[in-house]
């Protein structure tokens, strides 16, 4: 990760309006010059908004392709971390973590593209560019409900979880 020192002034030119930052340097990770943005929703503009819902989507698209494709790439991926039935006796459960990890990777996204959408709608109202961001919203919110629905199942157990995908019942799977 690079650092960069930047006066207020030259944030400027980069980001649109940002004013009344005296004092110090700012340092920022050039990585992070999106989220920084979240922290100064008094002065964005409605594109700086906008960037921070596409980018945000980015961020979600770049993991996953499409919510289904996504779930059931981690539910593979609990399913490949239950041990063989040689290996470990009566276990019959995966690395719940797993789960737990992608539910939090895609909650983070959402805080950033919720701030984003609150801030258009603050600016706009419900227009056009508020239902772009609710959408976006929407999605994660559909990605992290399919990805708890498997965990509450590992939680009961590979039993309960196989069943379910057995039947069908999966909420990625009725949602294809």
């Amino acid at each position: 990760m690079h650092h960069l020192a930047v006066p207020p002034a030259a944030v400027d030119r980069h980001l649109g309006r940002v004013e009344n930052l005296e004092g110090p340097t700012l340092v920022f990770s050039l990585t992070l010059l999106p989220y920084w943005l979240l922290w100064t929703e008094g002065s964005m503009t409605l594109e700086q908004c906008l960037f921070i819902v596409k980018h945000t989507k980015d961020r979600l698209v770049a993991h996953a392709k499409s919510p289904q494709a996504f779930t059931e790439e981690i539910l593979n991926q609990y399913i490949e971390s239950m041990p063989a039935d040689d290996e470990e006796e009566d276990s019959g459960s995966g690395d719940i973590g797993i789960i737990e990890r992608a539910i939090e990777m895609v909650a983070s996204i959402h805080v950033e593209a919720h701030r984003g959408q609150d801030a258009i709608y603050q600016m706009c109202g419900v227009f056009p560019e508020w239902q772009a961001s609710n959408e976006v919203c929407q999605l994660m919110k559909l990605v992290i409900s399919l990805l708890e629905d498997i965990l509450c199942l590992a939680m009961l157990g590979a039993s309960a979880l196989a069943e379910a995908h057995f039947l069908g019942e999966l909420m990625f799977q009725r949602n294809k």
